[in-house]
């Protein structure tokens, strides 16, 4: 299934639409939802603590226990998104697996793209054949995706071919 021109031979200068990233923590929280508050045990030292109730900073953002994996991600976040100066900003991903981890039954549907939800990406450099699933994207924080190495960026074509996945993912519309 391998087709190079769906990768740039190196990687682009800047995050992009169409990356892949090394294993980056994805996930959800975890059920029952368990908030979560700093507690100290003795000086100098942190420990998290169960908490009955959302305790946001002046942002709106809390802790809770999530729950996840450490995987492979795709960036998702269109790059007029992700070039913006701000360094807080969040990037959409989405998570990516091996194929020939999946039974041929399912692994044959997103070869030949059947699937709205999985999208192939053939010959991933350095990986093999994976696909990403869109049923799971999820937003990082920039900080957190820059500190991860980036492995391979899409061509423009794939690039366009993502775009299409996620317009079909979204609409259930084929292009």
């Amino acid at each position: 299934m391998a087709d190079e021109s769906w990768w740039t031979p190196q990687l682009k200068s800047e995050l992009s639409q169409g990356d892949v990233l090394s294993p980056i923590p994805i996930g959800s929280p975890h059920l029952p939802v368990t908030y979560l508050s700093k507690g100290r045990v003795e000086k100098g030292s942190q420990v998290w603590l169960q908490s009955s109730k959302w305790q946001p900073d002046g942002d709106g953002i809390g802790l809770f226990l999530g729950k996840g994996r450490v995987i492979h991600g795709l960036v998702v976040s269109h790059d007029c998104e992700i070039d913006k100066p701000s360094r807080s900003a969040r990037v959409l991903i989405a998570p990516i697996s091996q194929l020939d981890k999946l039974e041929e039954s399912a692994r044959q549907p997103i070869i030949e793209q059947k699937r709205y939800s999985l999208m192939p990406l053939p010959g991933v450099p350095q990986l093999g054949d994976y696909y990403a699933d869109l049923r799971c994207l999820m937003w990082l924080d920039r900080k957190i995706v820059d500190q991860n190495k980036r492995i391979a960026s899409m061509s423009e074509e794939g690039v366009l071919r993502l775009q299409a996945q996620l317009i079909g993912f979204f609409t259930r519309k084929s292009f």
